[in-house]
């Protein structure tokens, strides 16, 4: 007879790379978070630790993973070296000369970068994070560990309005810089959707006063965008802007003698393939040009809904700027593309490594905060697990609708309001003030007729959508 020798368990090997911690189901309505994902990856670190949490958000294909999988290379190589110099390709290479992630050429589910590819199809889904933290000093000495995310592309065409406006908003509560990556150039519709599926984030903060301010936010900032939904609004005259300083680094903390609070952090509008740097411009010239395209940006406006959107936004975060990048280069959105860092644009690398030198830098980084505590990662769990929690709630929030759904909705109550001043009006005539008695059939008939006339009058409107 032998001895049964116990067999110890085997553990799961640490997860390592970009892990998911939302997904998406196949509808493209609903989300569920990994807990057990967040977990593991935030017990990686002390859990008095403070946290900093960098997320991208913005439209799909619009290059956000590649430019996080750059992110990663940057904070790999600052690991062990110091910050380089912005003409340098050196950290860019440090880890070879092919950049990782791109699922084109490689089906690594996460395990080297955020996948990537070039192409037309949406790539990324729910939201990943990096689940290896990056320790680096704040200005004061004190240690903060650093964590990227990426996050599912807006406005495709398979994800209800409702789950882009869940993960834009969850993205904002888990991060302490949010990275809106735009196209070419800051459009109105970019702040408008900035403004409502923020309001969405901010709802869902433990704090009365925030939101009550935020459910009505919420309805007027779908008002905004269903009327300008009508207008193109992508070029804005200069006699739009008022005289004023327009900075985007506003420190008021009043609006209308009613104080702010700025439930997150730090907003950084990337513009992607920026068109307008001169060609002898310097990288002081350039980065001039990206504070007075800040200004020109979010700068108040005459008109009461472009500025109600920008006031919004400022309400929202504590600071805003605008960063500028040039192309990459075509090499790089070319389907075979491999992931080549010697095919990357220099103009590009030295704009993005100022930019992450200054991301990065001891005198920008921040801990995490909520109402204005940093919170370490034991309390960054909680909160995650709370927020999650009452986005899958959605019947808290009101609907967020396509711009065609809240423009029809618009428009038919305008009609609406329209044919009952018809009836008003009509029945004025035989029972206002001046009027004499009316028999009570004449009356009927009356009301019958007026009722048709304002039918007719709702009728005959430019309806929209189903009524």
């Amino acid at each position: 007879m032998t001895d049964a020798t116990a067999v110890p368990p085997v553990e799961a090997p640490a997860i390592t790379g970009a892990k998911q911690i939302v997904r998406i189901n196949d509808d493209g309505t609903k989300f569920e978070l990994d807990e057990a994902a967040i977990d593991e990856i935030l017990h990686k670190i002390d859990p008095d630790m403070k946290v900093a949490i960098i997320s991208v958000v913005g439209a799909f294909r619009t290059g956000k993973s590649f430019v996080l999988d750059l992110f990663l290379r940057y904070l790999k190589y600052t690991s062990s070296h110091p910050a380089p110099d912005v003409t340098s390709r050196e950290w860019a290479l440090a880890c070879g000369p092919q950049l990782e992630g791109n699922s084109n050429f490689e089906a690594t589910n996460g395990e080297t970068g955020f996948s990537w590819r070039a192409g037309r199809k949406r790539n990324t889904t729910g939201i990943w994070m990096w689940s290896d933290p990056f320790i680096r000093q704040s200005a004061t000495g004190e240690d903060i560990a650093v964590f990227l995310i990426d996050t599912q592309g807006m406005f495709d065409s398979e994800t209800s309005q409702m789950l882009t406006a869940s993960i834009f908003g969850l993205s904002t509560l888990f991060s302490s810089y949010q990275i809106y990556n735009v196209d070419k150039r800051v459009q109105e519709d970019n702040l408008q959707h900035l403004a409502l599926f923020t309001e969405y984030g901010r709802y869902v903060l433990p704090n009365k006063q925030m939101k009550e301010a935020s459910m009505r936010s919420i309805e007027s900032f779908a008002r905004v965008i269903s009327d300008k939904q009508l207008q193109d609004l992508s070029e804005l005259d200069a006699t739009d802007v008022e005289d004023d300083d327009g900075t985007a680094d506003d420190t008021t903390n009043h609006i209308d003698d009613v104080p702010v609070i700025r439930p997150f952090q730090h907003l950084d509008f990337l513009v992607r393939d920026w068109q307008d740097f001169k060609r002898s411009a310097t990288l002081a010239d350039k980065h001039a040009d990206m504070k007075a395209y800040a200004s020109e940006v979010l700068s108040t406006r005459k008109q009461q809904d472009l500025a109600d959107t920008r006031e919004q936004i400022h309400s929202c975060f504590a600071s805003i700027r605008c960063v500028l990048l040039s192309h990459p280069g075509h090499a790089v959105t070319d389907l075979e593309y491999d992931g080549s860092i010697d095919e990357i644009d220099g103009r590009f690398l030295e704009l993005l490594t100022s930019y992450l030198n200054t991301l990065f830098g001891p005198e920008s980084l921040e801990p995490k905060t909520i109402h204005g505590v940093a919170v370490t990662s034991r309390e960054l769990l909680v909160f995650i697990k709370s927020y999650a929690a009452l986005f899958k709630e959605a019947t808290i929030f009101p609907e967020a609708k396509t711009l065609l759904e809240a423009t029809a909705e618009a428009n038919n109550a305008n009609m609406k309001d329209r044919a009952l001043a018809k009836y008003k009006a009509e029945m004025q005539k035989k029972v206002g003030p001046r009027c004499s008695y009316v028999q009570p059939h004449h009356l009927t008939e009356h009301h019958r007729l007026c009722l048709l006339g304002s039918m007719t009058v709702f009728d005959m409107g430019a309806k929209m959508g189903y009524v």
